[in-house]
């Protein structure tokens, strides 16, 4: 039972078992403590009297902690904030008929549900059954959605319900790739590249530094790597031929310094990073350094699956005796499909694999949002 109504009941029945029982009370008082008492007390108009003012005290108590009690809340201060279990009442504010399905028969408002919602509960307790799910199925064809979903599990229960919405469906598995990824041709400009090359190092060398619980290398090392990288990116975007997180990688792990020098010669831009890299106090000295460095930022770029993810698929087409490459775009995901037309992007990305697809998924996640916002 409701710990308000509960302390409500409690209060009213023994107020009102005070005032029943106050004459037996006062008279028990007169008789026990009061040696010759005046008959004008005994008198049941005085006792009467006497039981008026306690119910009339009871009930200005009574007032005034149920105007405590409203105002009460369960609260429990921590550091971490002050959090309680809300009351129903409390949420009537927040529900309406065109948002978020959060239990049989209850929706939230659709402005409510653009304030983000927390699902929290351990594997297994029907997170997905009784709130993804439901959700999903509610889309309206109108809007478009991306999803998490490490197992792949929403994307094959709901696709063929969506699909008959009229969504476009897209399935994006890095370590299992149809559907392929490229950063770099995403984005837009030199600044864009150079957001990729620090969240690349900062996550790639956090990946590298948990699943193996040693150092990926200094803080110089680190912030002197950035600049090259986004040496590597400027030039591969500019001149590179396949444009790829696979030819960046090439360029800062195998060329040595003055080969460098001169690829980045050809792009003024990249050759601007690549002097502040080159700039910094004993570079071409600490170069092996940082080529470890950035070795354990671009480690994910080894593995063959996710080289097939982030590259580029061509299709050789002769043209007059002329063999050319051209990109199958098609293949290739852009988050502005997102705005212009209705999709369900499903990502699925395992659990046991999500730190090591830590550095890329930063950036596909920062290019999503910035793309959409």
């Amino acid at each position: 039972m409701n710990k308000k109504l509960m302390l409500s009941l409690s209060y009213i029945f023994g107020a009102l078992l005070l005032l029943i029982n106050t004459p037996i009370i006062v008279n028990f008082i007169i008789n026990n403590f009061i040696q010759d008492p005046n008959p004008a007390i005994l008198d049941k108009n005085f006792i009467s009297s006497i039981q008026l003012l306690v119910g009339m005290g009871l009930t200005i108590l009574g007032l005034f902690l149920l105007i405590k009690l409203l105002d009460y809340k369960d609260t429990k201060k921590t550091k971490q904030g002050t959090s309680y279990m809300a009351e129903v009442e409390e949420l009537k504010s927040l529900l309406g008929d065109d948002g978020f399905v959060i239990a049989k028969d209850i929706k939230l408002a659709l402005k409510t549900s653009y304030e983000h919602v927390a699902i929290i509960g351990p594997t297994g307790c029907g997170k997905s059954s009784s709130f993804f799910m439901p959700n999903l199925l509610e889309l309206n064809g109108e809007v478009s959605a991306v999803v998490s979903d490490p197992k792949g599990e929403l994307h094959d229960q709901t696709k063929e319900h969506l699909e008959t919405l009229g969504y476009n469906i897209i399935k994006l598995e890095p370590f299992d790739a149809f559907m392929r990824y490229n950063p770099i041709l995403i984005a837009e400009d030199d600044t864009e590249l150079k957001e990729i090359a620090q969240l690349i190092m900062i996550n790639g060398n956090k990946s590298y530094e948990l699943g193996t619980g040693g150092s990926s290398g200094n803080t110089e090392w680190l912030s002197m790597s950035e600049p090259l990288l986004a040496a590597a990116l400027i030039y591969v975007k500019r001149k590179g031929k396949r444009k790829d997180m696979k030819e960046v990688k090439d360029i800062v792990i195998n060329k040595d310094f003055n080969e460098m020098m001169k690829t980045f010669s050809e792009v003024p831009e990249a050759m601007q990073e690549f002097m502040m890299f080159a700039q910094s106090k004993g570079a071409e000295k600490t170069m092996s350094g940082i080529k470890v460095t950035l070795a354990n930022a671009l480690k994910l770029f080894n593995d063959k699956k996710m080289q097939v993810f982030v590259e580029t698929p061509y299709k050789k087409v002769d043209e007059d005796g002329v063999i050319k490459l051209v990109p199958q775009v098609q293949f290739l995901f852009h988050p502005k499909i997102l705005r212009d037309i209705p999709t369900v992007l499903f990502i699925c990305v395992p659990e046991r694999k999500s730190q090591f697809a830590m550095p890329l998924m930063s950036v596909f996640y920062s290019q999503l949002l910035n793309k959409c916002m």
